[in-house]
C-alpha cells in the first residue's frame, strides 16, 4: 500500500496485542487505546479473521501515530494482499463520543476461500425422492461403506482417513 500520513491508527483484534510483537515489528512501543469494531465477529482457524456479523462485535485495541512506513511492516508481517487487505473503519472507544476513523486488516478472498474449503460445504436440505440408506448418506458415495469414526484404522481393514497435510487448525492458502 502506499505510504500516509504520520498520524494514522489501526485497529488491532489478533496477533498485534501483544505489545511485545508490536516492539519487535515497529522498533519502539505504540500508543494504543481500547476499543471495539461493530458489525464484526472475530474467528481463529491459524490467524484470526473477522467476519461480518449483525449485531456483532469485536473488542480490540487501537494503535496510534503509525507512520506510512510502519503500516508497510504490518502489512508486510500481515501478509498484504495474500492474506489480508487493510480497509478503512470506525472504532469507539470506552467513553468517547464520536467513532474513530482507523484501518483494520480484513481477510482477503482467498484466505476466506481456503478457510471455506476447509470446513467444507455447508449442510443443503436433501434432494427430493426416498431417503437414502446409511452407507450412502455416511460416505457421499452410494454402495461405498463410510469409515467408522469409533475404530481405529486397524479394525478398518487397514483403511484410514487421509491425514490433512497441514496440522489441525492450519489453513493453506493457494497464491
Amino acid at each position: 500500500m502506499t505510504a500516509v500520513g504520520p498520524t494514522e491508527k489501526l485497529f488491532a483484534y489478533g496477533s498485534l496485542l501483544d505489545p511485545a510483537l508490536r516492539r519487535r515489528l515497529l522498533g519502539r512501543t505504540v500508543t494504543t487505546l481500547p476499543a471495539r469494531l461493530s458489525g464484526f465477529e472475530r474467528r481463529r482457524a491459524r490467524h484470526c479473521y473477522l467476519v461480518k456479523r449483525r449485531g456483532g462485535a469485536v473488542e480490540g485495541l487501537v494503535l496510534a501515530n503509525l507512520d506510512g512506513c510502519e503500516l508497510e511492516r504490518l502489512d508486510a508481517y500481515e501478509e498484504v494482499p495474500r492474506l489480508y487487505r487493510r480497509r478503512r473503519c470506525k472504532v469507539v472507544a470506552p467513553g468517547a463520543r464520536r467513532a474513530i476513523p482507523c484501518w483494520v486488516y480484513l481477510a482477503a478472498p482467498a484466505l476466506l476461500a481456503a478457510l471455506a474449503r476447509k470446513r467444507g460445504p455447508r449442510p443443503t436440505k436433501a434432494p427430493a425422492g426416498p431417503p437414502l440408506g446409511r452407507r450412502q448418506v455416511s460416505s457421499g458415495l452410494a454402495g461405498k461403506p463410510a469409515p467408522d469414526a469409533s475404530r481405529s484404522p486397524g479394525e478398518t481393514g487397514g483403511r484410514a482417513e487421509p491425514r490433512a497435510r497441514f496440522g489441525a487448525g492450519h489453513v493453506r492458502v493457494r497464491p
